[in-house]
């Protein structure tokens, strides 16, 4: 007669019945199949004790929640340990029974999210990242790319862009095949990934033969410069193709940013760079 009415229980489904201070009272059979964990089994913290740490705020503000008021929940999704120690995403949904004589306590029912979070953050990730090199796409550039600016504008650092783009790729193409070019492409994608520096920098493919690279923070422009010439050199060491291709390198063109700059003007002045560069056949930048 409490009015509250479970879920219809699939193999990936579980209830479970806890005190007002988050001891397990109660779990359903089905707990056993879900994660792992032998009847009777109770964790030393709690239901709290097998969550994930980084989302122990969010379920301790849930169960809070359902402590304060006799509502249902609206689900929500934790990380829960199973007894093997693995993690898995469960969508729950609580509701306050403590003054239910027949439960006296929260019940909580999961699910098994696990395979549609994972595949949500997959095609998400596919999404904002190019699908030969695995580099963040353009989007994901510009979006880090005004972060920095903001922040460089709030504590005075200073934003490098690196415009690159490859020498006698078109030829690779040409002469050697799709297949070949793209092998180059995941090549220098690979090179220009460990020639960056870690922390802030980002590198992305924002073209066919087209990469750029972010420089977050610089302490000068010399930085900037030393790092640009160590992806130009990287990059032209990639392997080759085809040997007689002596042409194969890449151009880079710099831009630091200014006070007023905007990812689009920077941007924009990086492949300027860029295009004086190809245009001098200028080899050093």
């Amino acid at each position: 007669g409490s009015g509250f009415k479970y879920r219809s229980q699939t193999a990936s489904d579980l209830v479970a019945g806890v005190d007002e201070t988050g001891q397990m009272r109660y779990s359903s059979p089905s707990a056993a199949g879900v994660l792992g964990y032998p009847a009777g089994w109770q964790s030393p913290g709690g239901v709290l004790g097998i969550v994930h740490p980084d989302d122990l705020p969010d379920a301790a503000g849930a169960l809070t929640a359902l402590l304060n008021g006799t509502g249902a929940t609206d689900p929500f999704i934790v990380r829960v340990q199973t007894f093997a120690g693995a993690w898995r995403h469960m969508e729950c949904v609580g509701v306050n029974l403590l003054d239910e004589p027949a439960v006296r306590g929260i019940v909580i029912t999961a699910r098994d999210a696990t395979d549609r979070v994972l595949l949500s953050e997959e095609l998400a990730h596919r999404a904002s990242h190019d699908e030969l090199t695995d580099l963040p796409s353009r989007r994901l550039l510009e979006s880090r790319l005004s972060d920095a600016l903001s922040r460089s504008s709030a504590d005075g650092t200073r934003v490098g862009v690196c415009f690159i783009d490859l020498d006698g790729f078109k030829q690779i193409n040409d002469t050697l095949g799709h297949a070949a070019g793209d092998d180059l492409l995941v090549d220098v994608a690979r090179r220009i990934q460990d020639a960056i520096r870690g922390g802030g920098d980002m590198a992305a493919r924002v073209g066919g033969d087209e990469f750029v690279v972010v420089l977050d923070p610089i302490t000068s422009p010399d930085e900037a410069l030393a790092v640009a010439r160590r992806l130009r050199d990287s990059v032209a060491s990639a392997t080759s193709p085809s040997p007689g291709l002596t042409t194969f390198g890449a151009s880079v063109g710099l831009a630091i940013g200014e006070p007023t700059d905007t990812p689009s003007s920077m941007l924009r002045r990086a492949d300027h760079a860029l295009y004086c560069a190809k245009q001098t056949r200028d080899s050093s930048i």
